[in-house]
Formats: C-alpha cells, structure tokens, sequence
C-alpha cells in the first residue's frame, strides 16, 4: 500500500467564471485533508491547455484518498492522464 507521488492533467472549459476548486490529498480515509493546489485561472496560466499538476504524498497507509473540490460558483474543469506511483520505504 502508499503512494510516493502523484500527477494529474487538468484545463478549465473556459474563463468564466473562474474554475474553482482545490486539489486535496487525505492519509486517513478523508477525515483530515492537505491541500497541493488551489485550481483557479492563475494556477492554469489563464489558458484552456492541459497543465500537470503533482502532488508529493509519501506515506505506506493503504487509506490514501485525492479529490478535486469545488469552492463555490466555479467554471467545470475537464481531467486526464491520472498516474501515481507506489510508496516505497527508504529505511533500512
């Protein structure tokens, strides 16, 4: 169980109104949730192209959740391309 890393492809539909939403990680099955990124017009360099975004988790748990959220009124947004890699321990 884990995950070391994960990535994602999003774009919004459009401009507006803005896409809204924040990019959530969550260790314990959704009780507590860490933020990678707020998913907005900035954060997409105001363009409609796919752009990555990467998440760094680091945990063996098997109870690892990820979510897009939407914070309000928001623009949909459209993803792809959903990869992560398995955790693997350092420690001797």
């Amino acid at each position: 169980g884990g995950v070391s890393n994960f990535s994602i492809d999003l774009r919004r539909w459009d401009a507006s109104p803005s896409p809204n939403y924040s990019l959530d990680y969550s260790i314990d099955g959704g009780s507590n949730w860490v933020n990678v990124s707020t998913v907005n017009n900035t954060s997409l360099d105001a363009s409609s192209a796919w752009k990555s975004f990467n998440g760094t988790i680091n945990s063996s748990v098997s109870n690892i959740k990820i979510r897009l959220k939407a914070q309000g009124s928001t623009e949909r947004i459209m993803l792809d391309n959903f990869v992560w890699t398995g955790f693997t321990s350092t420690e001797p």
